[in-house]
């Protein structure tokens, strides 16, 4: 884990696509709780393990989009306490994990009609979570 900031660390990987190494990046945030919200997970290994059990206790992992869905299901297995959130139609294509739910496209801050039960402080991560698939004209 790389620290970057007072709390924020990040976790890089070599990662293929066609034969070309194009990088893969997490970002770890750690709340003041020592609970930690993982963004982008990458592959799990006994290192970055080790790492993340010195900072805290692994609450949230988020999976942002189709892109970082491949190691999704081990994080879900290493840590199963922690609450799973994905993009839209993530827990369709991934139905063997345990989604806790799926953050809505456009959203900021939850509304009371939003329900997202067991998501981490607005207040503290302000989510920007657009939908880069649909097409403009």
């Amino acid at each position: 884990m790389t620290p970057v900031a007072n709390g924020v660390y990040t976790g890089d990987r070599p990662f293929y696509w066609n034969n070309i190494d194009v990088g893969g990046r997490m970002c770890v945030i750690q709340f003041p709780d020592g609970t930690l919200w993982v963004h982008s997970p990458i592959c799990l290994d006994e290192t970055t393990k080790s790492a993340l059990k010195k900072l805290g206790t692994v609450k949230y992992i988020v999976s942002p989009n189709y892109e970082h869905l491949k190691y999704a299901k081990q994080w879900s297995d290493e840590y199963p306490g922690a609450f799973m959130w994905g993009c839209p139609g993530l827990s369709q294509k991934l139905p063997d994990i345990e989604w806790e739910g799926e953050i809505p496209y456009g959203l900021t801050r939850p509304s009371d009609s939003d329900k997202l039960d067991n998501c981490w402080d607005f207040n503290v991560i302000v989510p920007l979570h657009l939908d880069m698939e649909v097409s403009r004209i």
